[in-house]
């Protein structure tokens, strides 16, 4: 059983921007967040309350942040709400044998840069969040005494104590290349992952902003480019040409291509 918390997950934001786009022709608005297609470009606008204030992906832990990163970098296993368990995403398949979690990676995955994903890259990224004085996710993995990879697809996590919530634990837990996670800084400024999205520009507590990622290995998002901005920085700029609108007024719209 998984415990669903408030917000997206990676699976959701993946889900409810691939509607925007099917529903965009009808004026509709989706999800929590406000959505603005552009006509002709495939490129939807993302507003929220949180701004994009780090690129180190594990510096956050506010789940709509944690889905955005989690279209660039993927993790192991996903939660599935529907059928209350877990969805492989980079792992295949998973296993528990006593205080052993042991985990079998996807093949033929590569990252951004076109550098092939391993059980390495696993370890370094777990190592990271665990030691990254800037990590807000360390007590996820407080648990895991030892991490192993006998190859290049099996990870094996050995807990200090049984956990039936081990699985949660590692849930959403974005992997970075080893070569980033080993630097120890802010994912080398150039975040690489092996997800759906590539990571394009940033702009801190303002414009997050992600292109498709035309060589994904899974299926390729129907979205070219998505534009993440926080709310707070739209009524910011909106006070400061109408200084008499409220800024807790949000109006929700499609752009359109002048091209």
């Amino acid at each position: 059983m998984i415990r669903k918390t408030a917000g997206w997950n990676r699976r959701e934001f993946l889900k409810t921007t691939a509607s925007v786009v099917a529903l965009a022709p009808l004026g509709s608005v989706v999800g929590r967040d406000a959505f603005a297609q552009s006509a002709g470009r495939n490129r939807i606008t993302v507003t929220h309350g949180v701004g994009a204030y780090s690129l180190n992906p594990y510096a956050v832990n506010t789940s709509p942040l944690q889905a955005v990163w989690g279209s660039i970098m993927e993790p192991l296993i996903d939660a599935d709400y529907e059928k209350r368990g877990y969805r492989g995403v980079l792992a295949e398949s998973w296993k528990m044998t006593g205080p052993k979690l042991q985990f079998k990676l996807r093949k033929n995955v590569r990252f951004h840069d076109g550098a092939p994903f391993t059980s390495r890259d696993v370890l370094a990224s777990f190592k990271r969040i665990l030691t990254d004085k800037q990590s807000l996710q360390a007590p996820n993995l407080q648990n895991i005494g030892e991490m192993e990879a006998p190859d290049d697809y099996t990870v094996i996590l050995t807990l200090k104590k049984p956990d039936a919530n081990a699985l949660e634990d590692i849930n959403s837990r974005v992997i970075m290349r080893q070569s980033a996670a080993e630097k120890m800084g802010e994912a080398d400024n150039r975040p690489i992952g092996t997800g759906p999205f590539k990571f394009t520009s940033w702009e801190r507590s303002g414009q997050f902003v992600i292109r498709r990622n035309e060589n994904y290995w899974g299926q390729a998002p129907k979205i070219e480019e998505v534009i993440y901005k926080s709310i707070q920085e739209d009524a910011a700029a909106s006070l400061h040409s109408n200084p008499a609108k409220p800024t807790s007024s949000v109006t929700f719209h499609r752009t359109r291509s002048r091209d």
